[in-house]
């Protein structure tokens, strides 16, 4: 075999084998493209900034929420990955006060349910949610309770970990995060799955557990500061679950969301609120979170996060 013959044989050997490894790595990497149709809900929150980031934190959408608090999206999103959505307040951003009676960081009441909250006395307010590529909701409402989901997980977990894995994460993260704000449900209830009430509407179509849940929801509003408040108590008890101080002051902040729930719940602006429900917040209001439940819901959360932290990429 002369050297001419030989170069042109390696030539080809190279082009094939080069050609084979682009088709492997397309095998490998899809992309999903979908559409997501959102909902602002805290009441609602217009004319706010939308960014959707994929597990790599690049950006791959930014937009606007409508004067109804929705936005459309079409975004490509690699298989078995995570997209996180989130809002950032700017100028023009209004908030639709859905507690009894709106205040600001300092306690001013600066609205009553119903009325408009400008951009000016929002603050650095902003709603959360996260899902995996591989379990598209194509429907997602960024809420309260969405948002104290998506910062514990968030503050544990980064990326590349399996999809089946993470919806384990999630479901156990929502366990902890009704359990920290004074609700006992037999369900198993994914928060970053649930659909609250906008409470400016009929609230009898939904279900019991998800009614007193869109009720906790808006009575966020009646401390602008309390839902980052509270995320910063929930995640300090979940690393510390035997320190009495985070227990102490989750405590306190949860009195006063259920004592603002029930405030709402019977000032007259919204309906088929049952007496059960009442009782319901009633107790949740004069009884401390039940720590025995808590640290065992705590312990199945840290097991899910270390075994996924034990994937490549997949720590905090």
């Amino acid at each position: 075999m002369d050297n001419k013959t030989l170069t042109k044989i390696l030539i080809t050997s190279f082009i094939l084998l080069n050609l084979t490894s682009c088709s492997e790595d397309k095998e490998t990497i899809k992309i999903n493209t979908i559409e997501i149709t959102g909902l602002l809900l805290k009441g609602i929150l217009s004319n706010t900034e939308v960014n959707i980031s994929d597990s790599d934190k690049k950006i791959v959408w930014q937009g606007k929420s409508d004067a109804n608090g929705g936005f459309v999206s079409n975004i490509d999103l690699k298989s078995d990955s995570f997209y996180l959505i989130e809002t950032k307040i700017n100028n023009d951003s209004e908030f639709t006060c859905d507690a009894q009676l709106c205040r600001n960081d300092t306690g001013e009441v600066i609205a009553e349910f119903g009325n408009k909250i400008p951009s000016a006395n929002l603050g650095e307010f902003s709603v959360s949610t996260i899902a995996s590529s591989s379990k598209i909701k194509n429907t997602p409402q960024l809420n309260s309770l969405t948002t104290l989901t998506t910062n514990l997980i968030r503050s544990q977990v980064v990326n590349k970990i399996s999809s089946s894995l993470f919806n384990e994460i999630v479901l156990s993260a929502s366990k902890l995060i009704l359990l920290s704000i004074g609700v006992n449900s037999d369900q198993e209830i994914d928060l970053l799955d649930v659909n609250l009430s906008n409470l400016n509407e009929k609230a009898e179509q939904l279900n019991e557990d998800y009614r007193l849940l869109s009720i906790i929801n808006a009575a966020m509003a009646s401390d602008i500061s309390q839902l980052n408040q509270i995320s910063s108590q929930i995640n300090a008890l979940y690393l510390l679950p035997n320190n009495t101080d985070h227990l102490e002051e989750l405590n306190r902040l949860k009195n006063n969301l259920i004592d603002y729930s029930l405030n709402l719940s019977l000032s007259g602006y919204i309906d088929a609120i049952s007496e059960e429900e009442i009782e319901i917040l009633s107790q949740a209001k004069s009884s401390d979170i039940e720590l025995t439940e808590y640290k065992e819901a705590q312990e199945v959360l840290v097991n899910l996060i270390t075994k996924a932290k034990a994937v490549p990429g997949g720590g905090s």
